[in-house]
Formats: C-alpha cells, structure tokens, sequence
C-alpha cells in the first residue's frame, strides 16, 4: 500500500496495485456538510480499459492483509472521528437547547409587554373619554357658575 500524494481524485487515500495489475484505492468519503458529515471507507477498484466490464479484483494474501489494514485503519478514523463529532454534536445540541429555552422566555416577555401595551392603551382611550366627559361637565358647570353670577346681580367673569 502507498499514500497518493498531491491534489488528484486519491491523494491522502492508500492505494494498492494487485499482481495482476489492478489499482485499488481505499480511503475515507465524507458526504454532507462540514458540520455533519456522513462518513463511509470506501474501495475504489480503479478505472482500467483491460478491466471495463470488470467489478471485482481478485487478491493474494499478502494484498488481501493490506487491504484489510488499510480498511481498518479507515475504521477506526472514522470511529475517532464520530466520537469527536457525537461530542461537538452533543455540545451543539446544549447550545441550541439553552438558546431554545432563551428564545422561548424573550418570547413569553413579548407577549405580556405586548398585553400590558394593550392594557395602557385601552386605559388611556377610558382615561380620555373621562377627561371629555369632564371637559363638558366643568363647561356646564363655568356656565351655571356664569348664570348664577348674572342672577345674583355680580358682574361676569368671561
């Protein structure tokens, strides 16, 4: 087994070149996102015109062990991987509870201010209509006041 070097399609994967010529490649393929990804060790059986029609490869022993390492080295990465992923995930799942749970009091908080609103200004519009109320009333009352000065024979305040 060796390493592919450089940017290609196998670089950091291990690839093996059987006895009768075929090249395999086993490495590590992340599907999704950086955040949650789905890891899987794959086999790549190489792409050979000799081989076209061809989906197998057959091993020696010593090729069937170095597959075999390389696979389980694949594994346990991966198995590495998912435990530190497992924890951050668990991290993230907190967070987003605590968030919840914050989001969820800033919301009940909202929804009373948005009551209590509510409430001041259904007591302003009744501390309005009383004020009008009583705007007509103390007109009545500067007008008896007014009259009564008038009939007691005062002279007028207006």
């Amino acid at each position: 087994m060796r390493s592919g070097d450089g940017d290609g399609p196998h670089s950091g994967h291990e690839q093996l070149r059987t006895s009768c010529g075929r090249d395999l490649t086993t490495g590590r393929l992340a599907l999704g996102d950086v955040g949650y990804p789905v890891t899987r060790v794959f086999v790549d059986l190489g792409d050979d015109p000799e081989f076209a029609d061809c989906h197998w490869a057959s091993l020696t022993v010593a090729e069937a062990r170095a597959l075999a390492a390389s696979l389980l080295a694949e594994a346990r990465t991966i198995r590495s991987l998912s435990v530190e992923e497992l924890s951050l995930n668990e991290e993230r799942r907190t967070q987003f509870q605590t968030m919840k749970q914050a989001l969820a009091s800033i919301t009940r908080q909202l929804e009373s201010q948005q009551l209590r609103a509510r409430d001041l200004g259904s007591a302003l519009d009744r501390m309005r209509d009383v004020m009008d109320r009583n705007a007509g009333h103390i007109e009545g009352l500067k007008k008896g006041i007014e009259k009564a000065r008038l009939s007691a024979g005062e002279p007028s305040l207006a």
